[in-house]
């Protein structure tokens, strides 16, 4: 599907649950659409935003696709497709191919932030009433498969539970994310950022929780391209663009700073129809 992911605080998140009491966790949170089209998800987020998106002329940005300055791994295919979307976009707009800031730092900055308190909040309401004992519950489930909860949600809360930041790292956090906002604000003022979502298509169910939840830290591998419109707030679209041998789609993010989403859905449009787009599949 299409997806649409609002910036930080441009939709309101009353009626969503758990609500998110954390200012930097709140920054992260992006409600949005999951659509059939671009064009449905630009209508949907002009319903639920606080604020229409201002018109911007499209040609006045430069787009920068991470190809060479990518850095973290991304299958052939995914490169491929973002190759032949450079192609594309470069016969009409100005095209480079550089690291944003606060890049690196997005993985690492993400990790500390899902993990304050150790998840306490959620894994609150994952136990109810019984005592919260994540580690044991995961054990109990993967030894003998008899945990009521599922291995997911106990991994989550144990590699929360080992990240939990200190007082001290989290303030540091916080100053480095005020910093930050500031210099990637600034970076995107007429840019478009366009990156994979995910370092190869859709894995079996489990495999990105594995992934991004683990004590072995493999989220510094393949949560740079989804940590970076999270850590920093910024909205982002997502459109499939292609697919593997298995018809599993293969999809691109298009990221700018809080107040370009009209430019954003503007690319995408292009995008989309130069490209794979939503496809239903036939079973």
């Amino acid at each position: 599907v299409v997806g649409f992911k609002s910036g930080n605080r441009q939709v309101s998140q009353e009626g969503s649950f758990p609500p998110v009491i954390n200012p930097l966790q709140e920054q992260m949170l992006g409600i949005g659409a999951m659509a059939k089209s671009v064009r449905d998800a630009r209508m949907i987020n002009e319903i639920i935003a606080y604020e229409v998106p201002e018109p911007r002329a499209l040609e006045s940005f430069t787009i920068n696709i991470l190809l060479d300055s990518l850095q973290y791994p991304a299958n052939p295919i995914t490169l491929n497709i973002l190759s032949e979307i450079k192609k594309v976009l470069a016969q009409d707009f100005n095209i480079i191919d550089e690291k944003p800031p606060g890049y690196n730092e997005a993985a690492p900055l993400w990790q500390i932030i899902m993990s304050i308190n150790g998840a306490k909040e959620a894994a609150q309401l994952a136990f109810g009433p019984k005592p919260v004992k994540p580690l044991k519950e995961f054990l109990k489930e993967i030894c003998f498969n008899s945990s009521e909860l599922h291995r997911n949600m106990t991994r989550v809360l144990v590699t929360a539970n080992m990240m939990k930041p200190s007082l001290k790292t989290l303030q540091k956090v916080e100053r480095t994310i005020a910093e930050g906002n500031k210099q990637v604000a600034d970076y995107l003022d007429k840019k478009l950022l366009i990156m994979p979502v995910y370092h190869r298509p859709a894995p079996p169910h489990g495999t990105v929780i594995r992934e991004v939840f683990s004590p072995l830290m493999t989220f510094k591998r393949y949560m740079p391209f989804i940590a970076y419109a999270n850590t920093w707030g910024l909205p982002a679209l997502i459109v499939p663009v292609g697919e593997d041998n298995h018809g599993l789609p293969i999809g691109i993010q298009i990221v700018s700073k809080v107040g370009n989403e009209d430019a954003i859905f503007q690319i995408g449009e292009i995008i989309e129809s130069k490209f794979r787009g939503y496809k239903r599949k036939v079973l």
